[in-house]
């Protein structure tokens, strides 16, 4: 996959922090919460959604994604064959974010462009020039967190996701900015009501008390002051840690 249109200056030139694009890729792990607090991609509706979001959540964060390295996610090759990412010799040792949102490369699991649950290359987010003012934070999962980011895990939550659309449900962003409790749906997820139901899908949230359609990504980090995620027994994710911007 060719994401060099993207790319403007060699991701081992551009440095935050002392460290290169590739090296703060290097250090992300799959379960990783990614939060953005970012200008809009392109164009005037997505700078109208990013301020629509800060200001409903009164949050400096507008977009939430999840690491996934060497994903067990699959696709059909040419011969027909079933063929896993991380088999594939071309995205060997990759790191990708997970996340639902308009997207502009393919998802490598099927080629094809979304306005949904996609994976989209790290360096896409790290390095590309259409992303201005952007601030990228990190939260990482804990011990035993981390060890429910196992291969059956996301291949189940993979199928089950697997092209569900952005929710774009004018009732549903109403009900979120105004904290309107409404029943929770897996037909469509905006980019926190994914990340939550993910985390409850693999056993760090407690499904039952946890309504994903309502989350904003404000309330992933741990910076929030609500208490709207219901953890597990054992379940935890450290603090925000900002680990690039430009």
């Amino acid at each position: 996959m060719d994401n060099s249109k993207y790319i403007t200056v060699p991701s081992y030139e551009r440095k935050y922090n002392g460290k290169t694009v590739d090296e703060v890729i290097k250090t992300l792990q799959t379960g990783d919460i990614i939060l953005f607090q970012e200008e809009a991609k392109c164009g005037s509706i997505f700078r109208l959604i990013d301020w629509a979001i800060r200001c409903c959540t009164r949050s400096k964060f507008s977009h939430v994604g999840i690491v996934v390295k060497n994903p067990p996610m699959g696709f059909l090759n040419e011969n027909n064959e079933w063929v896993t990412l991380h088999e594939d010799k071309q995205q060997e040792d990759k790191c990708f974010i997970w996340d639902s949102s308009k997207h502009f490369t393919r998802d490598p699991a099927d080629n094809r462009i979304k306005f949904g649950i996609a994976l989209v290359p790290a360096i896409h987010y790290f390095n590309n020039p259409k992303l201005k003012h952007q601030t990228l934070y990190k939260r990482s999962p804990g011990t035993a967190a981390q060890k429910l980011w196992t291969t059956e895990a996301i291949q189940k939550l993979y199928k089950f996701v697997y092209n569900k659309p952005y929710d774009v449900r004018l009732l549903h962003w109403l009900a979120g900015a105004f904290h309107i409790i409404i029943p929770k749906t897996t037909d469509t997820f905006w980019c926190s009501a994914f990340v939550t139901y993910a985390l409850c899908s693999v056993g760090i949230l407690d499904e039952k008390c946890t309504n994903w359609t309502l989350r904003t990504p404000q309330d992933l980090s741990s910076t929030s002051s609500d208490n709207n995620l219901k953890w597990n027994p054992g379940m935890s994710y450290g603090d925000d840690e900002e680990i690039w911007k430009f």
